[in-house]
């Protein structure tokens, strides 16, 4: 088995942290670490690291190399532009398909983070397993019937229970991206987190299946000839039709089965999130490198240079030196707090 991460460049707004086109995979966590560098860290410990691969695109891959320690160049699969997590998941398979003949793999979007307790070797491998079957796995979290989700998975009749662990066939995928759709009263509904595995051979036939997908096909194709090359993979990327740049794999597959986790992912959609999932202490501060503080609150600091940084009565800040430059931003947490409420349909006298 071989697992594939590849990087989210989903929109955010951790400016100054991160580039306003940067992916929020490179969202550093600490001034030695960022998102992705946890993320390959925790998978290393059930593959190793000739197992692994991940997905940037050109020009990301020293970034790459710096963050995930000890990963060699022929492990970087480097795609011309980033469309949507869709394409990367399809390009990936195709470029694994010529590395190996027919294994199972593992794919990760590098855009959440689990608990540090979190143990997936059980369902990793019941995963594994029935992936040989010629299913395809997408696993999800379960969620209260009161709870409401954009991307959410209809679970149907249970198929089969694989070293303790329940698969259930998938009905639908559901993306509802600015509305909540309502889901069904009876059956499990879990939030997708986008994780997927299956065999090579099982994923390229459901992606080569939708017959009005030229784009689909004429990739597969030019992989089926031995001289391939850069060029003709970019030209092809560079004449893409809307339909290519909107397209979702989930949306339109059949072959589903998934396998309920018993563990929420912390997803790293607003500074309140980031404070959450980072901040060691109740003040919510984030603090790495030379800085000393006094009585602050809600701030993050990370300090690249060697001279010290001194912080004293600071609130709700963000402030990041670097090369002897310093960029600070303010932050709005109780907003972000009523802008998630918000979200969630309910009412708040305070937003």
């Amino acid at each position: 088995m071989i697992t594939v991460l590849i990087l989210d460049n989903k929109e955010h707004s951790f400016q100054p942290l991160l580039k306003k086109n940067e992916p929020i995979s490179f969202l550093p966590v600490s001034i030695n670490f960022n998102l992705l560098s946890i993320f390959y860290s925790w998978i290393n410990s059930y593959f190793s690291k000739d197992k692994i691969y991940v997905v940037c695109i050109n020009g990301e891959e020293n970034e790459v190399l710096e963050s995930c320690k000890g990963i060699n160049e022929e492990n970087i699969i480097i795609e011309p532009k980033r469309i949507n997590y869709s394409i990367s998941l399809f390009y990936a398979t195709l470029i694994i398909s010529k590395i190996y003949q027919d294994e199972v793999v593992f794919f990760f979007p590098v855009n959440f983070m689990f608990p540090q307790d979190f143990k997936m070797g059980n369902w990793l491998f019941s995963s594994g397993e029935i992936a040989n079957k010629d299913w395809i796995v997408i696993p999800s979290v379960l969620i209260d019937k009161d709870e409401k989700v954009n991307d959410f998975i209809e679970a149907g009749k249970s198929l089969t229970n694989i070293k303790g662990s329940d698969f259930f066939v998938v009905d639908s995928v559901s993306f509802a991206k600015d509305e909540f759709k309502k889901r069904k009263i009876f059956g499990k509904q879990g939030k997708f987190p986008g994780i997927v595995c299956g065999r090579q051979k099982s994923i390229l036939n459901s992606f080569i299946k939708d017959e009005k997908q030229l784009f689909l096909k004429n990739m597969y194709n030019f992989f089926k000839i031995n001289s391939i090359n850069w060029e003709q993979i970019t030209a092809e990327y560079e004449n893409l039709t809307n339909d290519v740049i909107t397209y979702n794999y989930f949306a339109k597959n059949k072959n589903f089965l998934t396998i309920f986790l018993d563990t929420k992912p912390d997803y790293l959609d607003n500074w309140k999130s980031y404070i959450d999932r980072f901040s060691s202490k109740k003040d919510g501060n984030v603090v790495s490198g030379n800085v000393t503080i006094n009585d602050i609150k809600n701030v993050i600091c990370f300090n690249y240079d060697e001279e010290e940084i001194n912080l004293d009565s600071l609130q709700n800040s963000v402030v990041v030196k670097k090369n002897g430059f310093v960029a600070i931003k303010s932050l709005n947490i109780n907003k972000e707090v009523c802008d998630a409420v918000s979200k969630k349909e309910k009412k708040s006298k305070n937003c």
